[in-house]
């Protein structure tokens, strides 16, 4: 190895034990301060970068995370938020908000077709509805989560569905992550021998709602089963 990359080799040795020791560091100010959480800040700042350099990857992860992510109640002002994934899909929205306006590229077909109108109709309302509101801020808050799926998942969706080849890998990252939820919800509920009561709850805490658990599970049942008859 010549004198060059021996020398490369040590500026990385550096910068992994300079961000190893920050992050050291970091995680023990959390820990006095009470704060254990700042400690997943680097990883939290490596996925915003992961985002910024691969958006279609990161949308994937995106599809993966959001059946394990949890509602956080009265983060502010009563309103709650998802976690992980909401502050991704935030980030992520704003990042396509911004390459929307460099790029300055408008698909008129799909601005026009008929699921599009009525998407911004019912966004258009609810920011009439949300200005009347007796708490606008949860209601806003809504507006925007609405607004910020509408655009990650509906319309950066249909930009990644062009190739026929994603829409499959979406079926699979959502089935492997849907079936990790179910394990965990099946050795939960036999924990209560299948009672019919404990049925409510062996799906928390990620879904509070068994029906909306059953009703997510049944949309992947028909493409698993065209996939296994193939």
């Amino acid at each position: 190895m010549n004198a060059l990359s021996t020398k490369k080799w040590d500026g990385w040795v550096w910068l992994i034990f300079v961000s190893l020791l920050g992050y050291v560091g970091l995680s023990v100010v959390g820990l006095l301060k009470g704060i254990p959480l700042i400690s997943a800040l680097p990883f939290a700042l490596a996925l915003c970068a992961f985002a910024f350099f691969k958006p279609k990857p990161f949308w994937f992860f995106l599809v993966f995370v959001t059946p394990f992510s949890l509602q956080v109640d009265n983060v502010i002002n009563g309103s709650s938020i998802n976690l992980p994934n909401e502050p991704y899909i935030i980030f992520l929205q704003v990042l396509l908000i911004f390459k929307f306006l460099i790029e300055r590229r408008i698909n008129w077909r799909v601005l026009s077709h008929p699921i599009t109108i009525i998407i911004i109709a019912q966004l258009v309302w609810m920011l009439v509805a949300s200005s009347t509101s007796s708490i606008p801020m949860v209601s806003f808050k809504y507006l925007l989560s609405r607004f910020w799926y509408v655009v990650v998942f509906f319309f950066f969706g249909i930009e990644i569905f062009r190739k026929r080849e994603n829409l499959e890998k979406y079926i699979w990252y959502a089935c492997v992550s849907l079936s990790l939820l179910i394990i965990y919800t099946l050795v939960r509920h036999s924990q209560e021998h299948f009672s019919h009561a404990y049925s409510y709850y062996a799906a928390l805490p990620f879904f509070k709602d068994h029906n909306i658990y059953a009703v997510i599970v049944a949309f992947f049942i028909p493409p698993l089963y065209v996939y296994a008859i193939k």
